[in-house]
């Protein structure tokens, strides 16, 4: 076994030892997949789990299969974001039983793509159909776990909207900053 696995090994149990889990990078199906794993192994207990977040956001199902996770495992789920929490990853980070942001750190919401950058009326019905589903997941999440107005939840749902964490922590998007 090469120097840089066994380290990796090291490392990730003495994470998952201290129950914490690291989401850094985009978020795709291998990310998701450890993530999800990680809650899963660690979930059985009421004892809470740290998911450290740096990340610019990635695919919105496997985004959805962590937050699943996290909604359906006995332990609380604290959420960090030391660095970024953008798109996706704004939404796992606000599904957090305490949201911890750093001081230094941005939070940004904005409208899903479904991994297509081409305009919405291209979609076919079915696609139009699951994004809309998506769109009121997402949305549900924001007016149920914040206090962003109507109309700064409309700004993150058409265009961008970026918070520093001092507006993070005054819109509700976070519990303390660290």
């Amino acid at each position: 076994m090469g120097s840089r696995v066994k380290e990796q090994r090291v490392l990730k149990t003495g994470l998952l030892g201290k129950r914490e889990i690291l989401l850094f990078g985009e978020v795709d199906t291998d990310t998701s997949k450890e993530v999800v794993k990680s809650l899963r192994l660690l979930g059985h207990k009421r004892k809470s789990i740290t998911l450290w977040i740096n990340s610019p956001g990635g695919d919105v199902t496997n985004g959805i299969a962590i937050i699943d996770s996290i909604r359906t495992i006995r332990s609380p789920v604290v959420t960090i974001t030391i660095g970024e929490a953008c798109s996706m990853t704004a939404f796992i980070f606000i599904v957090g039983d305490k949201r911890i942001i750093t001081k230094n750190s941005i939070i940004m919401f904005h409208p899903i793509s479904g991994g297509v950058n081409d305009d919405y009326i291209s979609f076919t019905k079915d696609r139009i159909k699951g994004l809309e589903y998506i769109d009121k997941i997402t949305n549900d999440i924001l007016k149920k776990r914040t206090k962003l107005t109507k109309k700064e939840i409309e700004k993150a749902r058409k265009g961008e909207l970026w918070l520093t964490a001092e507006m993070a922590l005054k819109k509700g998007v976070a519990d303390s900053i660290l």
